[in-house]
């Protein structure tokens, strides 16, 4: 019987390193999100990329660390534009917008965004890099939402607490059931409740009296 062997990768044009891997990294996101990190291989990905494996493993050694690059990738995308773009005394809504408007890309209705998160969790220092990513945006939040809607940094931090899970909140009940969640209306509601706690920071705070009894 003749031999059969397997169908040669069409080569794509020889490009810029940085070039071929966002193209690495795009075909990786694609195949992760929709069949799951465990159950793609280096060999598809570097296929749907139109590269040799051992070109993939010339731009990254492991399917695990194309997979942590991939989920820095995702986080640099919301965070660095809120760091460049987001204006001195924004208000949280305006924050929370920046960040699910930047996310949008992430959020495919045919990709399997919670599988692939599950997933990616497992692995410790993509756990840690998320994080890490959480403060920096609390600290961003902090430092650039209006005092009226929190006196203090402590007060901005807690507010910021809230306002992030509940974002996350609102993108993962989505996933799970996209006719029970309209985003813009829920962010229309947070407005509504931030300013009725800016109303009541604009009001002058009234000291206890001491008690005169000994």
């Amino acid at each position: 019987m003749p031999c059969r062997t397997k169908p040669r990768i069409r080569q794509s044009p020889k490009l810029p390193a940085s070039q071929r891997r966002a193209e690495l990294l795009a075909a990786a996101a694609e195949l992760f999100f929709q069949q799951g990190y465990r159950n793609t291989t280096t060999e598809q990905i570097a296929r749907r990329a139109g590269v040799t494996k051992g070109a993939l493993y010339f731009h990254f050694r492991t399917k695990e660390t194309l997979l942590v690059e991939l989920v820095r990738e995702m986080t640099r995308s919301w965070l660095e534009p809120l760091e460049v773009e987001l204006p001195m005394g924004c208000t949280p809504g305006e924050f929370i917008r920046r960040v699910e408007g930047c996310n949008r890309r992430w959020a495919r209705p045919d990709w399997h965004f919670l599988d692939f998160w599950t997933q990616a969790l497992a692995i410790p220092r993509i756990k840690a890099h998320l994080n890490r990513s959480f403060r920096k945006a609390l600290a961003i939040f902090v430092e650039r939402v209006s005092p009226q809607f929190g006196r203090t940094a402590a007060e901005r931090r807690r507010l910021g607490i809230h306002c992030l899970c509940l974002l996350h909140g609102l993108m993962i009940r989505k996933v799970l059931d996209s006719s029970l969640v309209n985003v813009n209306a829920q962010l229309a509601l947070l407005d509504e409740l931030v300013d009725g706690l800016a109303r009541r920071n604009r009001q002058p705070r009234v000291r206890p009296a001491r008690s005169l009894v000994r």
